[in-house]
């Protein structure tokens, strides 16, 4: 049987524009987002808005706008009727935020819909009453100037949309989200929202950036928040507030942009962002941000996507590099000038030869190594009845203890045991007696600092002034190792030849990545030389990289590169990169649990740059305040 072509027909108005309305309204929060954006655009400093039944059967807003007189009013429920865009032109240059007239027709399609508007050089103003898109009375009304829009039953006209809405706290959420989005995007705009007669938010205009965010987003948020001054660079000005380092959370949902005061989406500022914040939060935690891009109207199409969401970048790699060096400099600012590294930054900025680098144990995985039990102190009476007990009290000067050798490894069986309480004084008292002499007071690295304990062998704790800091031990040992390759990177002739030269094979595509990059392995300490197809010799090491693990690493290395999401498909292998992976092992297994040892490792960790986190994130350092203790105990 021969096939027959179709019967093409054009479809009537009423089902055009249902269709629209289901490409720009997605739920209640996507009406009222519109209907806010007019608002935005018609001037006005106070908007109210208000809803029911999460905006299923009743929303309005109204605002202080400008307004409109009966003709307009009438004009703007036709389909593609809009006062911002004249020509084909203006769509790439859009600084408005709605324009292509379809808001306002497509949400009278689908709801009861009820306009009442009155511009500032008239009495009175108009009250148009839509029906599922059909227009039922038109009166005049007395109303304050600007304009008011009811919208009751949305999707009535539709009912097969309204099965696919969530329930009616989902469909709130989402309502109070868009509130929050603008309210952060325009500081000159007052937004109050009401639910059911209660209002559930509010914001102030007039207020600094941190100061809004708090009011918006609540002090907890915006209490690990710090501001980024605006930057100007190739024709984009960058600002807003950035997440501390060490801190995350389990969702990217605090992370916000906004171009040109637009809420927007762009996937190339979110993974330039997450390049940004690699060292600062581990993987699978996100960053929190509120960036504010500022760049010709030209430069930015926001015609890409019907609730016009997603915008798309005219030079997107220019943009997301700009961003990256914004976050990156904010950060590394951050970290220079909080109170650890600020009290050590000098220090830093040594750059005498002579100076001696922190000697940290080779990159190698190894298991902990047994150490022997310290003799138990014997058993003190029980004190007598009447008499009171008192714990053994130690001076404040013998906790304070500086080590003057490098950290090691293994130490010797006499500082293998922990040193607290009374084995510290003993031992100092011993160490004064062999010498023949008083020990000298030793001083903390930082003042005001004491060393406490150990916990499980994994954390050391340190007495502030003002608080009790816990240091992660394998962290900071990763940040130290890892800031120790950083510093090392140029120097090309910090390596070693291997007697037994090992051989690795890799895949066809691997190879060809590694030619490409043979110098970038060069600058790292590794000389590679090709012994067969698809096999090479490993013919030197970095000195930081034990002998043992060399094949192991150049083989998870490049493993690793194949990794997309890590590693963005570069090509090049930045040295950042292999001191990242080289640090992977490094766990608190081979660290000797003495004080000595704790306050050289606080030490190192505070003279590196970025002594908050360690290289994949997680924190180094936490505090609890004196505050801290009160609300977990209750006083």
């Amino acid at each position: 049987m021969p096939k027959q072509p179709p019967e093409i027909f054009t479809l009537p108005e009423e089902v055009a524009s249902r269709i629209a309305a289901g490409e720009v309204v997605e739920r209640p929060a996507s009406a009222l987002k519109e209907m806010l954006e007019n608002s935005i655009d018609a001037g006005a400093e106070n908007i109210e808005m208000e809803f029911y039944r999460g905006g299923k059967t009743f929303m309005k807003i109204s605002d202080d706008g400008c307004g409109m007189t009966r003709n307009q009013a009438l004009a703007s429920l036709q389909q593609h009727a809009t006062s911002k865009i004249r020509s084909a032109d203006d769509i790439f240059s859009i600084s408005s935020y709605g324009f292509r007239g379809e808001a306002v027709p497509s949400i009278a399609s689908i709801s009861r819909f009820v306009m009442r508007t009155r511009p500032h050089s008239q009495a009175d103003g108009v009250r148009i009453e839509v029906d599922a898109g059909k227009i039922v009375d038109v009166r005049d009304c007395g109303m304050p100037p600007g304009t008011e829009i009811t919208v009751e039953d949305i999707f009535c006209s539709v009912p097969a949309r309204q099965k696919f809405l969530k329930s009616d706290a989902v469909e709130a959420a989402h309502i109070l989200k868009v509130c929050k989005l603008y309210a952060a995007a325009l500081p000159g705009i007052s937004v109050s929202l009401r639910e059911e007669g209660r209002r559930i938010f509010e914001s102030a205009k007039g207020f600094p950036l941190l100061e809004r965010l708090r009011r918006i987003y609540g002090a907890d948020l915006a209490g690990n928040l710090i501001e980024l001054e605006k930057i100007q660079r190739g024709g984009v000005a960058v600002s807003g507030a950035i997440l501390m380092p060490a801190e995350s959370f389990a969702t990217a949902k605090n992370i916000c942009f906004f171009i040109n005061s637009r809420p927007v989406e762009s996937r190339a500022l979110f993974a330039s962002l997450r390049e940004a914040y690699t060292q600062f939060i581990p993987k699978g935690r996100y960053a929190a941000a509120f960036l504010f891009l500022e760049m010709d109207p030209r430069a930015v199409d926001v015609n890409v996507h019907p609730a016009k969401r997603e915008v798309r970048l005219k030079d997107e790699f220019a943009v997301k590099d700009i961003l990256f060096d914004c976050v990156s400099e904010c950060l590394a600012k951050y970290m220079s000038e909080s109170r650890y590294g600020g009290l050590v930054s000098g220090e830093r900025k040594v750059s005498d030869s002579s100076q001696k680098i922190p000697v940290l144990p080779k990159i190698v995985p190894q298991a902990p190594t047994p150490r022997p039990r310290a003799e138990p102190a014997p058993a003190e009476p029980f004190p007598r009845r009447g008499q009171d007990w008192q714990p053994e009290q130690l001076p404040r000067e013998d906790r304070k203890v500086c080590p003057k050798q490098h950290l090691k490894p293994v130490c010797a069986a006499k500082e293998s045991a922990p040193i607290c309480g009374a084995d510290r004084r003993e031992n100092a008292s011993s160490d004064g007696e062999e010498s023949g002499a008083a020990a000298p007071k030793k001083s903390a690295p930082l003042p005001n600092w004491s060393f406490e304990g150990f916990f499980q062998k994994k954390y050391a704790l340190f007495q502030t002034e003002k608080s009790l800091a816990i240091v992660s031990i394998s962290a900071a040992l990763k940040r130290v190792a890892y800031e120790r390759i950083m510093r090392s990177k140029s120097g090309k002739g910090e390596s070693q030849k291997l007697l037994i030269v090992p051989v690795v094979r890799v895949e066809p595509a691997d190879a060809e990545c590694l030619e490409a990059n043979m110098q970038r392995f060069k600058d790292c300490g590794f000389e590679l030389e090709k012994f067969a197809k698809n096999f090479y010799r490993i013919v030197s090491i970095p000195a930081w990289l034990d002998v043992g693990a060399a094949e192991n690493f150049v083989k998870d290395f490049i493993e690793l590169a194949r990794d997309e999401s890590e590693y963005s498909r570069r090509a090049c292998f930045e040295v950042d990169r292999f001191a990242g992976i080289a640090v992977r092992r490094i766990g608190a297994a081979g660290f000797e649990c003495t004080a000595e040892n704790a306050m050289k490792l606080l030490g190192e960790l505070l003279s590196c740059k970025s002594h908050l986190s360690s290289p994949d994130g997680r924190p180094t350092i936490r505090e609890l305040s004196a505050a801290d203790f009160s609300r977990m105990f209750g006083r």
